[in-house]
């Protein structure tokens, strides 16, 4: 494998999985939709997430010193903190010992570890794949849940919050630092399969998430609150703005 040559590797990384992106978007903002309305499957879900960045932290740090790929591990970027801080919020003191793991979760934590071993710079797709979406859909993410679970000042809501830099600066830092690589083609094409088994590993957690009546009845207090009453108002608004007008 060789390194040095400066090419554009996040485009080709986004393009070459644009397809498997867009299936794994399908599924998982269907679930988003629902889960986000009820604080029982949402705090389950971003422990899941937990699990995986604290596996994904853990190899980059053992890795912090590597002569080409220490760049990789950027501080400011760093999550496990932030879900932590989240997962107290809705846990309690003792969130410590009140989550664990899905199967799928495991599974995909192990491997992480795995690629971390056996070979690291396979973390590329990883980071790639969880910290760039997270900095591009991290706030409308924050917004909905925020209005939806009725959170106030910012609480429950860290691991979408970048505090020392914007996430534009992290995510330019990032993706300076993943095309300054320069990998070959060779290892190109070995990440492009990662970041498509990163989606397929993905979408088996949220596969997993069980919704239950009660979260249907979530989503439908969450469209009518958010959505039905502001058109309606809108509604109300723009129908006496057209009498005013009709009788000046």
């Amino acid at each position: 494998m060789q390194f040095g040559n400066m090419v554009d590797l996040c485009h080709e990384l986004h393009t070459r999985t644009k397809v498997d992106h867009e299936r794994s978007d399908k599924l998982i903002n269907l679930k988003l939709l629902v889960v986000a309305t009820d604080q029982a499957l949402w705090s389950k879900t971003i422990a899941n997430f937990y699990f995986i960045f604290q596996a994904l932290e853990e190899e980059l740090f053992r890795h912090k010193d590597h002569k080409h790929f220490w760049c990789l591990y950027i501080p400011e970027l760093l999550r496990c903190k932030a879900f932590e801080e989240d997962l107290h919020y809705f846990f309690g003191d003792n969130w410590s010992s009140m989550v664990s793991p899905s199967p799928a979760t495991k599974t995909f934590t192990q491997h992480i570890h795995a690629v971390g071993r056996d070979n690291p710079i396979l973390l590329v797709a990883y980071c790639h794949s969880f910290y760039l979406a997270l900095m591009a859909g991290g706030q409308i993410i924050k917004s909905m849940i925020t209005k939806s679970l009725g959170l106030k000042n910012g609480l429950g809501t860290a691991a979408f919050q970048f505090r020392t830099k914007s996430a534009s600066q992290l995510k330019k830092q990032l993706k300076d630092s993943i095309n300054g690589l320069g990998v070959d083609e060779e290892m190109k094409n070995k990440l492009i399969k990662e970041k498509i088994l990163a989606y397929n590993m993905t979408n088996a957690i949220v596969k997993e998430i069980k919704l239950e009546p009660a979260s249907f009845a979530g989503i439908v207090k969450f469209l009518f609150v958010f959505l039905i009453i502001p058109l309606v108002m809108a509604y109300i608004i723009y129908c006496q703005y057209c009498v005013y007008f009709s009788r000046h």
